[in-house]
């Protein structure tokens, strides 16, 4: 009797992955099943969850993701947007050095896995019908990478400040904020339902949520 196939998992990726990202989550749910149920799509899908990681946090931080640009180019201008170095650590220091060379080392892994998808990806072309497949190992290796790059790119994404402007807006990422308008004004009632006021206003006008938002952060009293 073979070997049971071991299961595959996201860790790092489940823990960061935006609340309400449907799509997202179809994605990672599909790697993950790849890797137990056929391997050549995880090819495939680890370069679509990473692609799907830049054209989010480009869209949080009010850039245009509907651009063709290849997924190197994407990746690329990801970090030049998150992954900031401290001023701290000096230009010609080698620490800067070294982490330069890393997050370099992070772009010539997403133009590898780029690479393999095309060549071995089993949904992106037709193949022979007797065409050799690399081993699940290499597979898991290319999972493994993609869940490193996107889990590292969206902690930085979280951590480092974003300038409002028209970045989008998730309810769950300001609950100090939320708290404040709800502590302010009366729960909304509908015959028996009830409904926070600060959810009211942020489905009902994110135009005038977004204006008080603004507003509540430049206020040094809060």
């Amino acid at each position: 009797m073979p070997n049971e196939i071991e299961t595959f998992s996201l860790h790092g990726v489940r823990e960061v992955i935006p609340s309400g990202a449907v799509h997202l989550e179809r994605t990672v749910n599909a790697l993950e099943r790849s890797l137990t149920e056929n391997h050549g799509l995880a090819f495939d899908l680890s370069k679509s969850l990473i692609e799907s990681a830049c054209k989010t946090i480009i869209k949080d931080r009010g850039g245009d993701p509907t651009t063709k640009a290849e997924l190197p180019k994407l990746a690329s201008s990801v970090m030049d947007l998150v992954c900031v170095i401290s001023e701290d650590i000096e230009e010609s220091s080698e620490a800067k050095g070294s982490l330069k060379k890393t997050i370099n080392g992070l772009l010539t892994s997403i133009h590898g896995i780029c690479e393999l998808r095309r060549l071995f990806g089993e949904a992106s072309h037709g193949r022979d019908a007797y065409f050799s497949q690399l081993e699940r190992d290499h597979a898991l290796m290319v999972a493994y990478s993609a869940d490193v790059i996107v889990t590292y790119l969206f902690r930085l994404h979280k951590s480092v400040p974003n300038s409002l402007g028209n970045a989008r807006i998730l309810y769950n990422n300001y609950n100090k904020f939320n708290d404040w308008i709800d502590d302010q004004n009366d729960t909304v009632k509908i015959f028996d339902y009830e409904f926070k006021p600060s959810e009211v206003l942020f489905n009902n006008d994110r135009v005038a949520y977004r204006d008080l938002l603004i507003d509540y952060m430049e206020d040094d009293s809060h």
